[in-house]
């Protein structure tokens, strides 16, 4: 088995860990966030999916973020809320993707020679800011962040698939699999705190 393959499957390994434990809300999962996605930037900056890289190098640093956040400066890890932000949020922070996604595409296909057609050089950029966008929305506890990843994965299984790494988009077929779940157990926490004000 050669040590790229090995590779993806540590990462879709540590991956999933990392949505299962943020779906049970716990701290534990930013552990497997950091590591999977350390992987992940190897890979990616392997098939010239610079913007998957730089995203993945995001990750480890948000895995820390997320780590403190969650941890709150208490001894247990459910101390933050689950919260809900208005769609206005929401909406600026669709129409920043959007334009940042425009900008970025532009960029990079004028400063660089990469060999990615223009609609995975747009996938790519697309998938990078709105998972940044969305993965502080996880490290906030935001209700919707789940809706995100619905799409995020799509795109992102299909960018994989293109590149040839098929096994590095497995989690995100499962992700698929799984969010429905996280929606659930984050709303539930949302209703019964709500309901306790």
């Amino acid at each position: 088995m050669s040590t790229t393959l090995v590779l993806q499957w540590l990462a879709v390994v540590g991956a999933i860990a990392y949505l299962g434990l943020v779906i049970r809300e716990s701290i534990l999962c930013w552990w497997f966030a950091g590591a999977s996605s350390a992987i992940y930037v190897y890979l990616t900056w392997q098939v010239n999916l610079v913007g998957q890289a730089a995203l993945n190098a995001f990750y480890v640093a948000m895995a820390a973020y997320g780590y403190w956040r969650w941890r709150g400066g208490q001894s247990n890890d459910d101390s933050v809320p689950v919260v809900r932000w208005s769609l206005g949020i929401h909406g600026v922070a669709l129409l920043a993707i959007a334009g940042g996604t425009l900008l970025v595409t532009a960029s990079r296909n004028a400063l660089t020679s990469s060999e990615l057609t223009m609609i995975d050089s747009v996938g790519d950029s697309a998938t990078t800011l709105a998972a940044i966008w969305t993965t502080y929305l996880v490290a906030r506890k935001e209700l919707n962040s789940w809706f995100y990843w619905v799409v995020i994965d799509i795109a992102t299984i299909v960018l994989f698939v293109r590149q040839g790494l098929t096994e590095a988009a497995l989690p995100f077929a499962i992700y698929l699999v799984m969010i429905p779940f996280g929606y659930i157990a984050w709303r539930r926490t949302y209703e019964l705190q709500t309901n306790a004000v």
